[in-house]
């Protein structure tokens, strides 16, 4: 696993689907990468320096911290709706847990502004190229978070995809706290393989997308 913890992410703790994103991610060699919905730059710094990296958020408060953490980095306040690439231009294009965050519209166009927010995505990525996706799976979580269906019916127009899930295990208090479960030994590992099964896909906390651009 990617050892985050000098960077005192938000993200809570070592359960999180973005330390498994954050794995692939660090060891990309000499790539275009975009980070669409960069935040404070935490993805950003763990690929390396061969890449040629590029960020966008519109919090200008997490730009200025990206925009620090990540010096080398292209890092712009632009909206993930209208993203300022030419068709083609990157590598590997990723979103994490920010799928969600696509309803910047009037109430109602919520599906709307999603699909025009993975159309911009694979857009701008080469044909072939790697799309990363992570976002909350709304059966776990009961709110406006993904649920399978949505994420497949976004991702079938632009790329071949698979979809996993991200920790099945019931939520505290029915079961052990995440801060708990971190420190065990092996637990990551156990995630990462329960992901990488194919299995309880739809009982995870997280969806994690690995595609490829149609």
């Amino acid at each position: 696993m990617v050892d985050l913890s000098h960077l005192h992410p938000d993200w809570g703790d070592q359960l999180d689907v973005r330390y498994y994103l954050a794995e692939k991610l660090s060891a990309l060699k000499e790539k275009k990468v975009l980070d669409i919905g960069c935040g404070k730059g935490y993805l950003l710094s763990v690929i390396p320096d061969s890449c040629e990296k590029f960020g966008i958020d519109i919090n200008p408060e997490s730009l200025n911290e990206a925009r620090s953490r990540n010096p080398s980095a292209d890092i712009r306040d632009v909206s993930m709706l209208e993203l300022p690439f030419a068709d083609g231009k990157f590598d590997v294009v990723y979103m994490a847990n920010t799928l969600p965050h696509a309803d910047f519209s009037m109430p109602g166009v919520r599906q709307k502004d999603q699909e025009t927010a993975i159309f911009e995505a694979a857009r701008v990525l080469k044909k072939g190229g790697t799309f990363y996706l992570t976002t909350p799976n709304n059966a776990r979580y009961h709110s406006i978070k993904e649920t399978y269906e949505e994420l497949d019916a976004l991702l079938a127009p632009h790329f071949a995809y698979q979809i996993r899930g991200w920790n099945p295990f019931p939520n505290w208090p029915y079961f052990a706290p995440g801060r708990a479960l971190a420190r065990v030994p092996g637990w990551y590992a156990l995630l990462k393989r329960l992901c990488e099964s194919g299995r309880q896909v739809r009982r995870g906390k997280f969806f994690f997308v690995h595609a490829r651009r149609r």
